[in-house]
């Protein structure tokens, strides 16, 4: 039998691209963000004016997220002026729940992330979400998958 390299994987992490030939892009973390503030792998962003041709992440107020910076196995924090892959729409990334998920619910998210601590996301009640939920998450904490769609409304679950 022949051997993989990586044929069992211990978890799925926080901005995990999981699709081939995902929509991913290559963007600096603002340059103006504070020292000492980061974005952090899952966490959801949009985008602001570019530098050198390479447009800026800036983080995403509610209902305005175009993208999820993708895990990274060096880092999963990018401070000012840091390279990182933002995944977008068509992409199925892992993201962390805030509550129980239905699978196939439109989902919104938390627009900032504090001390390394995620803001999951959650069933949309109304307005804008990030994405659907393609896994169900039995509680806060659950790693689901979610297929990026920036810009759905929150009646359009599967």
């Amino acid at each position: 039998m022949a051997y993989q390299m990586n044929q069992f994987k211990l978890k799925d992490q926080l901005g995990e691209v999981m699709n081939p030939g995902a929509n991913v892009i290559q963007a600096v973390i603002n340059p103006s963000l504070a020292s000492g503030t980061y974005y952090q792998a899952g966490q959801v962003v949009s985008f602001g004016a570019s530098v050198n041709d390479t447009p800026t992440v800036v983080a995403a107020a509610a209902g305005k997220g175009l993208g999820v910076i993708v895990f990274n196995e060096r880092t999963n924090q990018y401070s000012a002026n840091m390279v990182c892959g933002i995944a977008l729409d068509g992409s199925i990334i892992t993201m962390q729940a805030a509550a129980a998920i239905a699978r196939g619910a439109v989902v919104g998210y938390g627009s900032t992330f504090t001390d390394g601590t995620a803001v999951g996301i959650s069933t949309m009640a109304s307005g804008i979400g990030i994405g659907i939920a393609l896994d169900i998450a039995a509680s806060a904490t659950d790693i689901v998958r979610v297929l990026i769609k920036s810009g759905v409304a929150y009646n359009a679950a599967l």
